[in-house]
């Protein structure tokens, strides 16, 4: 009877050896491409917002979309006027250049649809299991659910200088606060959309430490609205003159001009963040 012939143990072993060492070469170089690609994709989405905002510049007499300013009309959920200023992604001009299709007004008169943004235009890098669970602490915290993987740059300098109740953010004058196509000097230069965790993007909270520290995971007022280094240890920008550019967290945020609550304004002015820079004191 002849021997069958078959592969020995130490030759089985060899080739499994040899499968495992190709697969650690190749799988870093997989999860590179692989994160390529969603950068790529990341990067289209923002320039998609960037350029629904030159949209509705086009169509509102050169001002680009309000970071904030009075609600108009009426709340149909109370039948009374609003009683809190319209952010960005509210603005129903906006969401329609952006194709958002999801209602603003909800039943209880809140603004869970406005801040719930769905995951064709959220970043393919921003990994949420359960968008709900996700937003619970925002809701606990604010009120509101926020998903959402872009923020608005809201470094305007036009208020008190304080983080905690600056009139750039919170208008109580009920005026518009945005910026107008003419009032961006260096278009090409400064960032209107960036990646995030929530609908404002701040200086103070592009601080990498964040990032590092917490990730995506949203801790209350912690680390709501800060910039999300998503993309191998950077982020896209999209900028307003509608071009996307893809930096890293260094020059995002310089570690040694980090402004203190109580004066936003004792930083140095940063080119790619300081859109208005005539009232910065520094």
């Amino acid at each position: 009877m002849k021997n069958k012939k078959g592969f020995t143990l130490v030759e089985l072993l060899v080739v499994i050896s040899i499968i495992a060492l190709l697969l650690a070469v190749l799988m870093p170089a997989l999860s590179k491409a692989r994160e390529l690609g969603r950068r790529t994709v990341c990067s289209s989405l923002e320039k998609s917002y960037a350029l629904a905002n030159m949209t509705y510049a086009a169509a509102f007499d050169g001002k680009f979309v309000p970071f904030s300013q009075p609600h108009s009309g009426i709340n149909p959920a109370t039948g009374s006027p609003y009683t809190w200023d319209e952010r960005w992604c509210e603005n129903k001009a906006f969401r329609k250049y952006i194709s958002v299709s999801a209602r603003v007004e909800i039943a209880d008169g809140g603004w869970d649809d406005a801040f719930m943004f769905p995951q064709e235009l959220r970043c393919a890098s921003q990994l949420i299991r359960d968008p709900m669970k996700y937003s619970q602490k925002i809701f606990d915290a604010e009120g509101w659910r926020v998903v959402i993987s872009y923020g608005y740059n809201c470094e305007q300098w036009r208020g008190n200088g304080r983080l905690t109740d600056d009139s750039t953010w919170w208008p109580s004058d009920k005026k518009y606060y945005g910026n107008s196509q003419a009032g961006v000097k260096t278009p090409a230069q400064i960032m209107m959309f960036i990646d995030n965790n929530y609908y404002q993007a701040r200086y103070e909270r592009a601080n990498p430490d964040l990032w590092d520290k917490y990730g995506e995971v949203l801790e209350g007022k912690i680390n709501m609205g800060q910039t999300c280094y998503r993309h191998s240890g950077g982020a896209v920008v999209a900028f307003f003159d509608g071009h996307t550019g893809y930096l890293k967290s260094n020059e995002v945020f310089d570690k040694a001009n980090i402004p203190p609550r109580s004066n936003i304004r004792s930083r140095k002015p940063h080119p790619l963040w300081d859109i208005v820079t005539s009232d910065l004191r520094y």
